[in-house]
């Protein structure tokens, strides 16, 4: 209830119940919610940076993959917020994502490099931190090699990913 009548959200009138906070959700941005609450309480003991650096991770994931990807924006965000836990738990999660029925992209992303979303994990990865230094104003442009158009996305994915985990990391 904390999380739905947060500013994030923007709600005129708040909302009491639980079953009216799931229906105002959806199923798409409740389960979200469980995976952050998941990864949250695997790191519970980890520096609020460290928490915030999850954050902006996952949330990089999914809003490049809504420019790169859009048929897999869900299961980029998934890979991206389980990540930590897998480097916690290694091959566990796999068979618990497996035996969950998670979708095999997101097993494959989180376990195989080569993979579609691999790949878009390594960018990330690559990415985060020209991300932190472009938003502190350490640097004035991203020096990525891509075309014009799909740099201001990446741009545009920084500062969104940044703002999306302040806001999380301030319900936390």
């Amino acid at each position: 209830l904390k999380y739905i009548n947060s500013p994030y959200f923007g709600l005129r009138k708040e909302i009491t119940s639980i079953e009216h906070a799931v229906a105002y959700l959806g199923y798409k941005k409740l389960r979200e919610f469980a995976f952050i609450l998941l990864t949250t309480a695997v790191l519970q003991n980890k520096p609020r940076e460290e928490v915030k650096e999850v954050l902006q991770f996952a949330y990089l994931m999914k809003f490049l993959a809504r420019k790169l990807y859009p048929e897999y924006e869900d299961e980029s965000f998934m890979v991206g917020i389980l990540e930590p836990v897998r480097d916690e738990v290694r091959d566990e999660l796999r068979e618990i994502l497996i035996q969950a029925g998670v979708s095999n992209i997101v097993v494959e992303g989180l376990y195989n490099e080569h993979s579609l979303l691999g790949r878009l994990k390594s960018t990330a990865t690559e990415v985060l931190p020209l991300c932190r230094k472009f938003i502190k104003g350490e640097i004035s442009d991203l020096p990525v090699k891509t075309p014009e158009d799909l740099k201001s996305a990446v741009v545009k994915s920084c500062i969104d990913s940044e703002n999306v985990a302040n806001q999380i990391l301030e319900l936390l």
